[in-house]
């Protein structure tokens, strides 16, 4: 299992903090375009989402480029929480390819023009692969 390095394992506790009261209205506005740095494992590396979010009150939509669209999301006090529905296409036994649907689920804490946090994903192949990645994200 990949071991984050010192930085990233303090700038996911730094940016955690305490969790708010639940049904705490939004203290923060996640509006723009963000550069989210995901944490994969080896040999995969970190790799760079650009995703645009629209909040209004405590709701939240948006886009991942070249992925598709935020299906849920909301803030809450300076959480953030959204989730993505793709497809990655798969050989079928007669070996063609088919589209296997997923789900994965963010979830983090926003200060300011930075937020950090985790974002679930299904073991897809059955690899045991993380299904737990760790991210950061700085505003544009």
């Amino acid at each position: 299992m990949r071991q984050l390095g010192v930085v990233g394992v303090v700038a996911v506790l730094a940016l955690w903090g305490a969790k708010p009261a639940q049904g705490q209205e939004a203290a923060v506005d996640v509006t723009g375009t963000w550069e989210l740095t995901l944490e994969f494992d080896p040999p995969y590396g970190p790799e760079i989402w650009i995703v645009t979010l629209e909040q209004d009150g405590d709701s939240l939509t948006g886009s991942i480029l070249d992925r598709g669209g935020v299906q849920t999301g909301w803030v809450e006090g300076n959480e953030l929480f959204f989730t993505f529905e793709g497809s990655l296409p798969t050989h079928t036994l007669e070996g063609r390819l088919s589209p296997t649907p997923y789900e994965l689920t963010f979830r983090g804490v926003v200060r300011g023009d930075r937020a950090a946090g985790w974002m679930n994903r299904p073991d897809l192949f059955g690899g045991g692969l993380k299904t737990e990645i760790p991210w950061t994200a700085k505003k544009q």
